[in-house]
Order: structure tokens, then sequence, then C-alpha cells
């Protein structure tokens, strides 16, 4: 199987400093559940709405708080293959 067979073909991305509230905003008008955490071109990590929401009750995080709190840093991810 090549890595563009389970690509999404929508990839919603934000930053580090993006709040717990515009994320959770994000992921639900977007109809995906993990959006990618970029900061200065390069991706830093991920976060997904199950983490925003039981992670961050669990953490004492509110609406306001950033995600760079709770997000999943060092994911491993695949680039699509280029065919020539």
């Amino acid at each position: 199987m090549a890595t563009g067979e389970v690509e999404h073909p929508l990839a919603i991305h934000c930053g580090p400093a993006t709040t717990v509230a515009e994320a959770l905003e994000l992921l639900r008008g977007s109809g995906v559940d993990c959006l990618v955490v970029v900061e200065s071109g390069r991706m830093v990590g991920v976060v997904t709405e199950h983490e925003l929401t039981h992670r961050r009750s669990g953490a004492g995080l509110g609406p306001a708080d950033s995600i760079a709190l709770v997000l999943t840093r060092d994911a491993v991810y695949l680039r699509p293959e280029r065919n020539p």
C-alpha cells in the first residue's frame, strides 16, 4: 500500500499558540479529528479532538489555553510517494 492510498485529502493545520477553543472549532467545522500543528513551516506535532476534550479536563486546561500544552510532539508521518 502506498502512502497516497491512505492519505486524507484534507489536512487542517494550525500553530502551537492556537487555543483549545479555536482548535475544537476547527476540528468540528472541518469534519476531521486531527489537526497538524505547524510552526515556521515545519510540522511540530498533532492534536486530536480526544486529546483536547479528555486530556484537557485531566490537566485542568481551559478553552483559552494553548494546544501546545497537550499536543503530541515527534509524531511519525509519511510523505506521499512522488511518481516521476
